[in-house]
């Protein structure tokens, strides 16, 4: 008897056994006799070979069956390629040796030595690319044989030794199969017990599952029956609910009308007594007007009210009524019910009533006939009667016997129906009283665990109130928290900006003194200073820039042979000094001041005032190649990308600063968009970026004066623009 249950399946049988040559090596035991074994080298595990895996030894002449096929001569085999998995794979030292095989007709072993009868390549390379290409095609043939190489000397067995080792292999697998059989047995047998011990489990599971549903089923109808009550027992609460709402809402209707009523009255009273105070101060006829242009109004909102008050009302008792008939359909549904079953109960007493009546009637029929051949022998015998009158008599007297005797009887059924009956009403009230007694003890459980679940529901309803509560209590202190932090950051970080501000407000202020100054020595005064700053500005913008430095003259103040920065006569600008025009340009030099330019015939197109007139102005006169909007983003995206350009000898961004206080970017950025409006600044860079003249005028006696004059740092020969100044904030264009 085998010690295991391992050992006792035959599935993968493996025992070490001594070989014949007594070395001690263990070998595996095949499942059918003609199965090689390969040893696992010492390390204890065994694997199943075929019978080709013995390999030629040159030294001797014997050969196993499988080898034997291929020894010194071709065996073809045809084979099945592509879509057919692969039958063999090949390996080995040489790299054609069959390595594994799906295929009776081919056993490891083999040598592999032509492919379709053309010899494979020397390299197992080759060869294996050669078996590959040919299993993808449908059909190929393989040639095999085993050779006498020198190669294959290391791979050879000892044939002997192969003769030992596969008698030694036919007695370990007689005593495998044996014990194989032995274990098939034990196993059927554990088999058998498993089953028979699982059939056990199912019935015990299956008696299980009926006793539980059975359970389940007493429970399920216990519940109907509760639920069956529980619903009676609502349909009654819910009628008595809706007759209670149904009074109390006719109640609140008929309080709603009794107010309704006392407000018409005292509205009634009221206008009685206003009318009553219009007549007696009729002299004030305006203020009455409009006491009763108020007073009506007022009627009209009070009747508005109250006619809305009147509809929902009316839409509340509509609502009563609807749900009153409602209740009234239930309520009558359910007496049609105990209706229906008052008549099924009648109508069951009725049928036995029937079934008692035909048997009494069935009954007296049979005392009928009874009688009634009694009657028939009272007759036979009267026939006699002429014979025996004393027999007649004692007939006649037996009859009467008779008679009495079912008379009797009779009256003794009758009464023990009577009573019977009466027995019968007597339980049917004693099983009536006993429901009406089911009946209310029920209801008063059932009020009672009404009560208590709505006490339940109460009970939790506050504490959820209380949770509730208290959450958004702790999220509000911790909105008001978060609120109170974000205030802080805000409020810091308002601080911060009007930090940032105040400094750059200081900055802008510094250098818009450092600004004011420096065009001061220009000859623009600050900006404060200055009545029409724009005006200022147009003229400080317009003028020409500073000429290069002439050392030899001639001097722009007295015409000297020097510059005019070093003019020993006059420190100041020529046009301050009257006596420094006498002479000026006598000497053929051209004069750079201010000409007075009048236009007398020139048309003035009026812009619209939406804060771009000066751009519409602009645009007008550079039509059709731009507009205003346009033209308003060029100028300002200019001025921001280059804040150092300068007019007049001065960049561009102490210009705006003079006039605005801002720098180029602010500035730029809240005159690109909007209706900001523009001015001399502008004008200038408009000037600058189309490379035109713009001549601004006004109006003045004769014409129109010229004040200001853009050239564009450009020739005399370029277009020009012509503006009309109105005075600080509005600019047309002028057509010459």
């Amino acid at each position: 008897m085998i010690g295991s249950s391992s050992q006792r399946r035959v599935s993968d049988p493996r025992l070490l056994l001594n070989s014949a040559g007594g070395n001690g090596i263990g070998v595996a035991l095949p499942r059918i006799a003609g199965v090689g074994i390969e040893r696992d080298h010492g390390q204890g595990a065994q694997r199943r070979a075929s019978s080709a895996s013995f390999r030629l030894r040159s030294s001797h002449a014997t050969l196993t069956p499988s080898m034997a096929q291929i020894a010194d001569r071709d065996v073809v085999v045809e084979l099945r390629g592509f879509p057919s998995p692969p039958a063999f794979k090949i390996g080995g030292r040489q790299g054609n040796a069959v390595i594994k095989s799906s295929t009776n007709s081919v056993h490891r072993g083999w040598r592999l030595v032509a492919i379709d009868n053309k010899r494979c390549g020397a390299g197992p390379h080759e060869m294996a690319t050669a078996l590959s290409a040919a299993q993808q095609r449908g059909h190929y043939s393989v040639t095999f044989r085993i050779e006498k190489l020198e190669s294959d000397q290391d791979d050879s067995l000892d044939l002997a030794a192969a003769a030992r080792e596969a008698a030694a292999r036919l007695a370990a697998a007689a005593e495998a199969e044996a014990l194989r059989r032995q274990g098939e047995r034990e196993e059927a047998e554990l088999r058998a017990e498993e089953e028979h011990q699982i059939a056990l489990l199912e019935a015990a599971k299956e008696a299980q599952r009926l006793r539980q549903e059975e359970e389940e089923l007493r429970r399920l109808k216990a519940a109907e029956e509760e639920e069956a009550r529980r619903l009676v027992e609502r349909l009654r609460q819910e009628e008595e609910e809706a007759r209670r709402l149904k009074a109390a809402e006719e109640e609140e209707a008929r309080r709603l009308a009794e107010r309704l009523r006392q407000e018409k009255e005292e509205r009634r009273q009221r206008l009685a007594e206003e009318q009553l105070e219009a007549d007696r101060r009729r002299q004030a006829e305006e203020l009455k007007r409009r006491m009763e242009e108020e007073l009506q109004l007022q009627e009209k909102m009070a009747a508005e009210r109250v006619r809305r008050a009147e509809e929902e009302a009316e839409h509340q008792l509509e609502q009563a009524r609807l749900e009153a008939e409602r209740l009234r359909i239930e309520a009558e549904c359910k007496r049609q019910e105990e209706e229906a079953e008052r008549k099924r109960l009648e109508d069951e007493a009725e049928r036995k009533r029937r079934l008692e009546e035909e048997a009494e009637r069935r009954r007296l029929e049979e005392e009928a006939r009874e009688v009634e051949r009694t009657l028939k022998e009272a007759e036979a015998a009267a026939h006699v009667r002429l014979e025996a009158e004393a027999e007649r008599k004692r007939q006649e007297e037996e009859a009467e016997r008779k008679r009495k005797e079912l008379a009797e009887v009779e009256r003794k059924r009758r009464e023990e129906d009577e009573a019977e009956c009466k027995r019968l009403e007597a339980v049917e009230r004693e099983r009536k009283r006993r429901e009406a007694e089911v009946a209310e003890q029920q209801r008063r459980e059932a009020a009672e665990a009404l009560r208590r679940q709505r006490e339940a529901e109460e009970a939790e309803r506050k504490r959820r109130d209380a949770e509730e509560t208290q959450r958004k209590r702790r999220e509000a202190e911790l909105e008001e928290r978060k609120a109170s932090k974000r205030r802080e950051a805000e409020e810091a970080e308002r601080r911060h900006k009007e930090q940032e501000d105040l400094r750059r407000n200081a900055e802008v202020k510094a250098q818009r003194q450092v600004v004011e100054k420096k065009l001061e020595k220009a000859g623009l005064p600050p900006r404060e200073k200055v009545k029409e700053p724009q005006k200022a500005l147009l003229a400080a913008l317009a003028k020409p820039s500073k000429p290069p430095a002439k050392p030899n003259g001639p001097c722009d103040k007295c015409d000297g042979p020097h510059d005019t920065d070093a003019c020993p006569h006059f420190k100041t600008q020529r046009d301050k000094h009257n006596d420094a025009w006498s002479h000026y340009g006598k000497k053929g030099q051209d004069s750079n001041s201010q000409q007075c330019v009048i236009l007398k015939n020139a048309r003035v197109v009026s812009q619209p005032g939406d804060g771009s007139c000066l751009f519409h102005s602009l645009s007008h006169g550079l039509r059709p190649a731009t507009n205003a909007s346009r033209l308003r983003a060029e100028i300002a995206d200019y001025i921001a990308a280059n804040p150092n350009s300068t007019v007049a000898d001065n960049p561009i961004k102490d210009w705006v600063l003079w006039d605005t206080g801002m720098d180029t970017k602010t500035y730029s950025k809240a005159m690109r968009t909007g209706s900001q409006w523009g001015g001399a600044v502008e004008l200038a860079v408009c000037a600058k970026v189309k490379r035109m003249h713009v001549h601004v005028y006004e109006r003045g006696n004769g014409g129109f004066r010229r004040i200001s004059s853009f050239d564009g740092d450009v020739g005399p020969d370029a277009g020009v623009i012509n503006l009309l100044y109105g005075g600080r904030v509005h600019y047309d264009a002028l057509e010459v």
